[in-house]
């Protein structure tokens, strides 16, 4: 699984009843992304002037992918969501890219194209557009799973194909909450990106994470830790780590994050 799709973002919140507390687990993982142009493939009525990298999601509810990149020194640049069936579901050109903090984005009118500091980031969030989408977010619709594409198209003289930038940095990642229905953080929902799992009455109990049928190329899987306390050494990016929350109020914000 790592050789094509790197890890997942995996963070998990646990409110327990009065007398416990609560954890929150987290790793992190980046997708690879392929290439399509005129010189691999012949398919998607590849432009000769265009190059696309792409990958696959699967919608998993709770899940999102975020995107870190920078702006292509290029005549244009687009992110594209497609279902399995090649049909587009949604789409961010480079104008309707909001940039990160202290950057700007060069395709504006009037911006400076050669600014140093070009940053972005944005989301492909699983589930229907809303009538007001997040900034900088696409949507997978009602799809189960499908492709995203991301486009350069004429790069500036001297420039690679890329636009003298890296290429973007997609990273997976769902949240799950653990906790009784009266600790259950009101933002804990699909809506949100978060999968809320019931804890139930008791004050304690065992929260368990486990591989089920690993592929043999799967270096990271549970299954292959040699003895305890070597987990984070063989499962690496897979390995999640916690926190423990006192109540739903310290979940605030961060089960719908933006940036």
């Amino acid at each position: 699984m790592r050789a094509g799709v790197a890890a997942a973002v995996i963070a998990v919140l646990i409110l327990l009843p009065a007398s416990a507390t609560a954890q929150v687990v987290d790793t992190t993982c980046q997708f690879s992304l392929t290439r399509l142009d005129a010189t691999t493939t012949n398919v998607l009525a590849v432009d000769t002037n265009a190059v696309y990298w792409g990958g696959t999601y699967g919608a998993l509810p709770g899940t999102r992918i975020r995107i870190e990149g920078q702006y292509p020194h290029s005549r244009y640049m687009s992110w594209n969501v497609y279902d399995s069936a090649a049909r587009p579901i949604d789409a961010l050109s480079d104008s309707q890219l909001a940039p990160d903090p202290d950057s700007s984005n060069p395709f504006l009118p009037g911006a400076d194209r050669t600014v140093t500091q070009r940053s972005y980031t944005a989301f492909i969030e699983v589930g229907p557009r809303p009538a007001q989408p997040a900034p900088n977010t696409l949507y997978t619709g009602d799809s189960q799973g499908g492709t995203f594409l991301y486009r350069v198209y004429v790069p500036d003289a001297g420039r690679d194909q890329k636009g003298g930038v890296p290429l973007p940095k997609p990273d997976g990642g769902y949240t799950i909450v653990v906790s009784t229905a009266e600790q259950r953080p009101a933002n804990a929902r699909p809506e949100c990106g978060v999968t809320w799992l019931p804890w139930g009455p008791q004050t304690q109990g065992l929260l368990i994470y486990r591989h089920m049928l690993a592929d043999p190329s799967f270096a990271q899987a549970i299954q292959n830790v040699p003895q305890p306390g070597a987990e984070l050494d063989t499962m690496g990016d897979y390995y999640p780590s916690g926190e423990y929350l006192a109540g739903p109020g310290d979940f605030g914000t961060t089960a719908c994050p933006r940036g």
